[in-house]
């Protein structure tokens, strides 16, 4: 039964949600859980919503500005300037780094199939972490073919964060995550959410046909931002079996971040490049 009154529909996500936090223990970038029972769990303390702190605000209330699509060629971005490139980079590999900690568990691919911006938390240890696992999928491994099993979700009533598999009801792995997150990373660069102002129906046809938001050329006018757009266009690949995993994200992230760190001055990726330098998606 699922009525108003019990939430008894909810019991099945919140033992889903509890179990996965338990199984990440180990990770920093998992929220821990002490306990749960029915539908309320206790869990680690994260103070600080990430995308309260990446979307800019009205005064002091947390609600992001919104805007219409006719409204973006005459907008002033980046909408949150009050975060710099070099910092919104090191957002952007923590929050890989989360989606990483789910893709290469122990025992076996773990898939959260909801990523967005409004789950990743800062805890107290300064660390970003992903807080909502009601939604993940342990992915099946068949021994003989040797490759995880690939599992449909159905039709998604409202697709908008969604990978292009996801709104065709087509075969599932754990690239769905990697498409999400560069919505997330998308929103992290700008301070815009994706595909904000349009209608459902529109939306879901632009994302079948793999059709993305476009990035300002504004954003390929520094290294730090530079890679971030492009870290976005790598998880916006529309063929899954295309799509870098999130492990070759966080290696790219990474790489952006050392290079920048022994040579702020060294110019854009494609003049890093080439001099030499070893970006391991460019190889």
């Amino acid at each position: 039964p699922n009525d108003k009154y019990t939430f008894l529909g909810l019991v099945e996500y919140m033992r889903i949600d509890a179990n996965v936090m338990e199984l990440l223990t180990p990770s920093p970038r998992a929220a821990n859980v002490f306990s749960y029972c029915g539908t309320s769990s206790i869990t680690e303390f994260t103070p600080i919503d990430i995308e309260d702190y990446v979307y800019p605000t009205l005064g002091n209330t947390p609600k992001k500005l919104h805007h219409e699509p006719e409204d973006y060629p005459y907008l002033d971005l980046p909408l949150n300037s009050h975060i710099s490139f070099e910092e919104k980079l090191e957002i952007a590999l923590e929050m890989a780094k989360c989606v990483a900690a789910m893709h290469g568990y122990t025992d076996g691919v773990m898939v959260n199939v909801d990523i967005q911006l409004g789950q990743f938390f800062r805890g107290k240890d300064g660390k970003i972490k992903l807080v909502d696992f009601n939604r993940a999928e342990a992915m099946f491994y068949d021994t003989k073919k040797e490759e995880y099993c690939k599992w449909r979700n159905g039709m998604s009533p409202d697709g908008t964060l969604r990978a292009p598999e996801e709104n065709v009801d087509a075969g599932l792995s754990e690239q769905l995550d990697v498409f999400s997150l560069g919505n997330v990373f998308y929103s992290v660069l700008t301070g815009a959410s994706v595909w904000e102002g349009y209608g459902l129906a529109e939306c879901m046809r632009k994302i079948i046909e793999g059709e993305t938001m476009p990035i300002d050329t504004i954003f390929y006018e520094t290294f730090s931002s530079e890679v971030l757009a492009q870290a976005i266009e790598l998880c916006w690949t529309y063929d899954a079996e295309e799509r870098p995993t999130i492990f070759e994200i966080v290696r790219f992230l990474e790489q952006a971040i050392e290079s920048n760190t022994r040579n702020p001055d060294g110019g854009t990726l494609e003049e890093r490049l080439a001099r030499g330098e070893q970006f391991d998606l460019y190889g």
